[in-house]
């Protein structure tokens, strides 16, 4: 007979309280804080949550339960959701733009945080991407409101890189991040001793912990599975994870079926669904409650406000590996075509693409358009590639419906980080477009494929794309775009290549000789990589782009159309002879964004950049702070790190480098937020310590005094070279020193 197994307190976990405790203090005096706890299936998370609940309590603090599940990483916003749905948000029918989701999330926190409060969220590696993406907006705004946040998540590194998992990752770096180990020896023995009521001999003791390596839900399992277990001779201890788990599952006989599909949808809850995806495979509606109860009574599922989840995600994992290969594509299919009436297509589309043609060819083929749709709608970049790839592998489709679908795929390919399978994608649908003769496709495609290409060596294809459009069969807007986009390439692609190498302590000599010795020993290398380029050819694209853009009203050029064009004409015009045309170009980029569109941010960073240029630091502050307060309250991260960005220069600029420093940290993580690319994120956070460090040491200041001016200008450039890894065009060499990344 198993073992009895009562509840057991918290054991061997002291320091993980005292940090759930640190993390209470800090919400109850409304200063905010988050804490997370990472570690492998069954090492203790979610206990140390049901004890921040109970501490919490005892405290006043309002707390706000959450748990991701395995089915949610197909299902958008399914976090955000109910973070609203707690508290009667409406949601709109779908979020068009980050703004939206940002708005939506914060009404929510603003009510959370009208008294001490603590968000938790469990098996956060589960979290939908959009969902990620969402509470990474909010995450500073909500700590900043006083709100805590408790998560936990399976350790990171045992996932692969997604969009949700890079967010995650991210946000892994903005919280105090503790990972749990196994219980020592003396902890095994305790917490067996204490579920079962038995006290262990010392070589058990010894035995079992380095069976589990401490894992408390194993220790627990063997507990509960063993019918004498303080008797080592006669112990029977599971030497894998997959015997333990089995032990308990063989106990459902003929209802493992049934908690099969459960586990597969991900039952978080949702018993409907699972109802409705089984009486499509023919099983009666009573069939399955009956078996619902049953697991229940062994321990597998507990209920929750007439609700069932599983009691650990390992069972789930180990009854869809139990499967057979037939009955999980069956099961895929029913949970597919289930989905999609119930009009939730990006979940459905995620158990299509795992059916294995168990589902008709017609209906799959209408649900995986129907979720391209919305995803689209909604900007959810993971779903519309899982269709566009279901879409392109599994149906015949003319030639140019495969190019559309190849230029969608790119798109969402490439705002998801997967640049180089993004640009191949592109690659092949311009080749395509070229067959079918169609210029504007080519351009769409052409342009994809030179989107974010930055740090590849496939520069020169890209050129020799552009040069074969035929330009003059391109709608007015789709022209003006090539050329801009055209401009930005052909300074990408060097005509000579070299690396140089400046030592630490010349750059710390340029700044004057008072400079100590200790500084210039310490100071790190700067190595640039820098090119030449055919700067003649990038500004007369840029100039016929902006020509065209400005004279030809009739044809109904679009706005962000305009502002692409003026912009393109600024970064290729970057000599100083320039400067007086170029703040004229990012002037009326400025006034032209005023409405709104994809280049907002882009147009006010250039402007303060050529304001510094130009000395008119007045203006470029006061520009700065408005484009800071305009992103935050937005949401958008991009705009949050270029403004930083160029706000930690001002304040070093200004001596203040204790701001500086903790600006250059805020930086830095949205950087990593913002998905910039991870080479510019890193090259960011070297040169910033490098100038907070080494260049700019306190007494430095003190040197240029009467000579403020001259400080400010060059460090408010530095930095502003930086921020885009561009140098400034030379009117003499016309060359660029770069790693190569553009405002647009």
């Amino acid at each position: 007979m198993p073992f009895e197994v009562t509840h057991t307190s918290t054991v061997g976990r002291e320091q993980q309280l005292l940090a759930i405790d640190s993390l209470l203090t800090k919400v109850t005096s409304r200063d905010g804080g988050s804490l997370l706890f990472s570690g492998e299936p069954g090492i203790g998370k979610s206990h140390l949550l049901r004890e921040a609940v109970t501490r919490a309590r005892s405290r006043s603090v309002r707390t706000i339960s959450l748990r991701c599940s395995e089915s949610d990483v197909n299902e958008p916003f399914a976090l955000f959701s109910r973070l609203g749905a707690l508290f009667d948000i409406p949601q709109p029918a779908s979020f068009q733009s980050d703004t939206d989701r940002f708005r939506y999330g914060r009404q929510a926190l603003d009510l959370i945080a009208e008294r001490p409060s603590i968000i938790l969220i469990d098996d956060l590696q589960w979290c939908d991407y959009l969902s990620s993406v969402a509470m990474l907006h909010l995450f500073d705004y909500g700590t900043g409101l006083g709100v805590g946040f408790l998560a936990t998540t399976r350790l990171l590194d045992d996932f692969e890189d997604s969009g949700a998992i890079t967010q995650i990752r991210t946000l892994s770096h903005l919280m105090e991040h503790v990972q749990l180990t196994g219980l020592s020896r003396p902890e095994t023995s305790q917490l067996v001793s204490q579920a079962t009521k038995a006290t262990l001999p010392l070589d058990l003791e010894s035995s079992l912990q380095g069976l589990t390596n401490g894992n408390p839900f194993f220790l627990l399992e063997i507990a509960r599975l063993e019918s004498n277990i303080h008797s080592l001779t006669q112990i029977r201890i599971p030497r894998e994870l997959e015997s333990i788990l089995d032990q308990r599952i063989n106990l459902l006989k003929d209802d493992e079926d049934i908690i099969s599909m459960a586990a597969l949808l991900g039952l978080n809850g949702d018993k409907r669904i699972l109802l409705l995806s089984l009486t499509f495979l023919g099983v009666e509606e009573s069939v399955i409650t009956d078996a619902l109860k049953r697991a229940e009574r062994i321990g597998l599922l507990t209920q929750k406000n007439e609700q069932y989840i599983f009691s650990h995600a390992l069972f789930t994992q180990r009854l869809i590996s139990r499967m057979s290969y037939v009955q999980r594509s069956a099961y895929h299919g029913a949970a597919a075509v289930t989905l999609a009436r119930e009009t939730r297509f990006q979940a459905a589309m995620a158990h299509l693409s795992q059916s294995e043609k168990s589902v008709d060819l017609d209906i799959a083929q209408s649900l995986a358009h129907s979720a391209l749709q919305i995803s689209q709608s909604i900007g959810d970049h993971a779903s519309i590639t899982e269709s566009c790839i279901w879409l392109l592998e599994n149906t015949e489709h003319a030639t140019l419906e495969r190019i559309q679908l190849l230029i969608h795929l790119a798109k969402s390919q490439i705002a998801l980080g997967r640049r180089v399978e993004g640009r191949k994608n592109a690659e092949l649908a311009s080749t395509l477009a070229r067959t079918l003769n169609d210029a504007e496709l080519e351009a769409e495609a052409v342009m994809q494929w030179a989107a974010r290409s930055d740090f590849t060596p496939d520069r020169a294809p890209i050129i020799s794309a552009f040069e074969r459009i035929k330009r003059d069969e391109l709608s007015p807007n789709m022209r003006i775009k090539l050329l801009s986009a055209y401009s930005q390439a052909v300074l990408l692609v060097p005509t000579e290549e070299y690396v140089s190498v400046t030592s630490g302590s010349e750059l710390i000599t340029s700044f004057g000789s008072k400079v100590s010795e200790n500084d210039r020993s310490d100071s790190t290398d700067s190595v640039a990589w820098n090119w030449n380029v055919n700067a003649t050819l990038a500004r007369q694209l840029a100039t016929d782009a902006r020509d065209e853009a400005f004279t030809n009203l009739g044809a109904e050029i679009e706005n962000d159309t305009r502002i692409q064009s003026l912009l393109a004409w600024r970064e290729s015009h970057r000599s100083p002879v320039f400067l007086s045309q170029r703040l004229t170009a990012t002037e009326h980029a400025v006034d032209l964004s005023r409405s709104g569109g994809i280049f907002h941010e882009a147009a006010h960073f250039c402007h303060i950049l050529d304001l510094m240029e130009s000395g008119d630091f007045i203006r470029a502050d006061l520009e700065i702070q408005q484009l800071r307060s305009a992103s935050y309250a937005g949401g958008s991260f991009i705009a949050q790190w270029w403004s930083g960005f160029i706000h930690t220069g001002r304040l070093i600029s200004q001596g203040q480098f204790t701001e500086a420093s903790q600006e250059a940290q805020q930086v830095f993580n949205r950087g990593q937020i913002a998905d910039e690319p991870g080479r510019l994120v890193i090259t960011l956070e070297q040169q910033t310590l490098i100038l907070l460090e080494s260049i700019i040491p306190p007494e430095l200041s003190a040197m240029f005094e009467g000579e403020t001016a001259l400080l400010v200008n060059h460090y408010a450039r530095a930095l502003a070279a930086l921020a885009t890894l561009d140098a400034f065009f030379s009117s003499s060499t016309e060359s660029i020193t770069n790693d190569s990344f553009t405002c647009f």
